[in-house]
């Protein structure tokens, strides 16, 4: 389905270019200055800092020849004081301050034993401090104290961890849960406060993306993997209710309000010698599964490496990035869309920058691309 006109106000801003592929990106006032400024990190270890108007302002090698994968600007007790923290494949997470002159200054360093998969933040022992979750192929899952790194609990799976998420119910006796999946095939929750293994679930392969909706009776768990199914579960018995197929890897998900989840499958047809990237038709596909486990909508054809909830003033809408280097809008409760743009290389990641009106990509190719996005009626 294609929309037959833009429901937006899409218009380019600026393009930055680097010889080297940037992989993530994120953005805030990283130096007090009142300003907002884009961070961006690269395959060979570089910080990019960028003002909004797409001029550098700094960079710095941070690992050198080693792929940072993840970024998180966490503010401290919302003191307006940012601290950057970067994970990527030499198992390092690292936190920075950053000066008036955009300079990163070390603040403290966290081992891990393998590539780190992902980061969040989130008050998981209910002591009114936000902590540090990292997860990593080494197999652990970590919780630290985001003012000098220290552990505050950690457990270690059979094999790599790839996805957690905070399982946002009211606090109880254990603070909130964490859920994490790992390449052994297992789900696991824990804890919030200690860490104790509260339950775990065993599927017949590698799990890659987890997350929630509700019912009026009970909270639905939704994880997906290379079984290429996306499973849904009962939070209350971790009881089996439905799934999803997929032709490829369950790849991505993520909640849309408290009843719908947005999932998407991954081919890996491209990485095929012979294989021209134009001219793939990929099987994989982008769906919305409502909390009766119907499927409202799917798109066919795209090859998802990025999304994101975009919310604006009058409206709500997804954005895809896709191996092709395609900027896809979808309209989250129909599933019309329309491609954006097209870039020349693979998109890795997206961000929306609410303060900016603005949405920016990143590429293989080493290009940031920026471009203003707003309601019609703005």
């Amino acid at each position: 389905m294609k929309t037959e006109e833009n429901p937006l106000i899409f218009k380019d801003s600026w393009i930055y270019e680097h010889q080297e592929s940037i992989l993530c990106l994120e953005f805030g006032d990283i130096n007090g200055n009142g300003r907002i400024e884009i961070i961006a990190a690269t395959n060979k270890g570089r910080i990019l800092i960028i003002s909004s108007d797409g001029t550098l302002l700094r960079d710095t090698v941070v690992c050198n020849n080693s792929a940072i994968f993840h970024m998180l600007a966490i503010n401290l007790n919302e003191n307006g004081k940012i601290k950057l923290i970067v994970g990527g494949i030499d198992g390092l997470l690292r936190a920075f301050m950053v000066a008036n002159s955009y300079e990163l200054e070390p603040d403290w360093v966290h081992q891990f034993g393998g590539s780190i998969s992902g980061i969040l933040f989130n008050d998981v022992n209910s002591d009114g401090v936000k902590e540090i979750i990292g997860y990593s192929l080494d197999k652990t899952i970590r919780v630290l104290n985001p003012s000098d790194g220290s552990l505050v609990w950690g457990q270690v799976f059979e094999e790599g961890v790839s996805e957690a998420i905070v399982l946002k119910k009211k606090p109880t006796e254990s603070g909130l849960q964490v859920l994490a999946c790992g390449n052994d095939g297992t789900l696991r929750c824990f804890s919030g406060i200690k860490g104790e293994m509260l339950w775990f679930k065993h599927f017949s392969d590698k799990l890659r993306c987890i997350s929630i909706l509700s019912t009026s009776a009970d909270v639905i768990i939704a994880c997906g993997g290379d079984d290429k199914r996306l499973h849904f579960l009962r939070e209350s018995d971790r009881e089996d209710i439905g799934h999803v197929e997929f032709e490829d890897y369950a790849w991505k998900c993520f909640s849309l309000g408290k009843d719908k989840i947005v999932a998407s499958s991954y081919s890996f047809a491209f990485f095929n010698d012979n294989a021209v990237l134009e001219r793939l038709d990929f099987s994989s596909k982008i769906c919305c599964v409502d909390n009766n486990l119907h499927v409202l909508w799917e798109i066919n054809g795209f090859n998802v490496e990025a999304l994101e909830l975009v919310v604006l003033k009058t409206r709500t809408s997804i954005v895809a990035g896709t191996t092709k280097g395609e900027i896809v809008m979808i309209d989250p409760i129909n599933g019309n869309y329309e491609k954006l743009l097209k870039a020349g290389s693979c998109v890795n990641d997206i961000m929306h920058v609410p303060k900016l009106g603005m949405m920016l990509s990143c590429h293989d190719d080493g290009q940031v691309k920026a471009w203003y996005l707003s309601d019609v009626s703005n």
